[in-house]
């Protein structure tokens, strides 16, 4: 018996030695996970990464730009237990820009693609303005949330993670009051950095939560609307944004970079790659000659 079990034993250790210790598993679950800042002020850019790890076949991942991804986003209130849910638009696999002359569907990009076993994409996405087709973060009470993420077409739900709403204060809400002809509707800060107004919010009113949620959203408005140099550069790579938002900053570092010295610093971007390989793909584009964030940059700047 006692051989028969020490055989038994050793036959299970050499299998799981073959599918586990001899290299991957096998199989590997795919996964979703979300982050976010911990509180945020309403009204304000609340940024969500997503970040998908493969074997996934029709991920939807977006951009930072693309506000109609075809994800639902859940919001369950700690005290009261009620959910909320934020479920976007489908309008296909092209990605949908809104653009001052309307819609554009950009068809070399597809927001639907296959995340490999072993691979990781992050995209990011920026809550109140997702377009959805009933209930909004704007219709969302303040309060405490867990917020989950889930993709519809490949049956993906992220973990939870917690987040507190908060009121905007009189000097915020001003602000928004300046910048915006009604700031009690939904901003959809997406299209605002697309397209530019004139009346500049000024940030400068942002306690110290609203700075920290607007301030990777601060950067890609400097990059989009002011004068690409070596001072920018340095602006974004000192700026202290959101632990979950570095590698973006990183990236979007990069980027202005290359473009001022109109050269590919390779090395940096293998540096890169090899310490976020969840951002590989902005890195490609940017390589390919597509851009990141600086593909939305209009001519001038402005």
């Amino acid at each position: 018996m006692s051989n028969n079990l020490t055989f038994a034993t050793c036959l299970m250790a050499a299998l799981l030695g073959w599918f586990v210790i001899g290299g991957e598993p096998m199989i590997k679950e795919p996964r979703l996970t979300v982050s976010t800042v911990p509180v945020a002020v309403k009204g304000f850019p609340v940024v969500l990464r997503l970040t998908v790890y493969g074997p996934v076949h029709g991920a939807a991942l977006t951009s930072f730009f693309d506000n109609v991804a075809e994800v639902v986003v859940l919001m369950r209130d700690k005290i009261t237990s009620k959910e909320y849910t934020l479920s976007s638009y489908n309008r296909g696999s092209a990605i949908v820009l809104t653009t001052k002359e309307g819609e554009h569907r950009d068809a070399e990009r597809q927001y639907r693609f296959m995340v490999k076993e072993g691979e990781s994409r992050a995209a990011l996405l920026e809550l109140s303005s997702l377009q959805t087709r009933a209930t909004s973060l704007k219709d969302i009470p303040i309060g405490e949330y867990e917020l989950s993420v889930v993709f519809p077409h490949s049956r993906l739900k992220s973990d939870a993670v917690q987040l507190r709403l908060l009121s905007p204060s009189e000097d915020e809400q001003k602000a928004l009051e300046g910048a915006f002809a009604d700031p009690k509707q939904q901003v959809n800060w997406v299209s605002r950095l697309l397209n530019p107004k004139k009346e500049a919010l000024d940030w400068g009113r942002l306690g110290d939560v609203a700075s920290n949620q607007c301030a990777f959203y601060r950067l890609v408005v400097a990059a989009l609307t002011g004068d690409l140099n070596r001072e920018l550069v340095q602006e974004i790579k000192s700026s202290k944004v959101p632990e979950y938002l570095v590698p973006e900053r990183e990236v979007l570092a990069l980027e202005v970079s290359n473009a001022v010295s109109q050269t590919q610093d390779k090395t940096l971007a293998a540096a890169l790659r090899e310490k976020y390989p969840e951002i590989s793909w902005r890195l490609d584009d940017i390589e390919q000659g597509h851009g990141s964030f600086l593909r939305f940059r209009r001519e001038g700047g402005k």
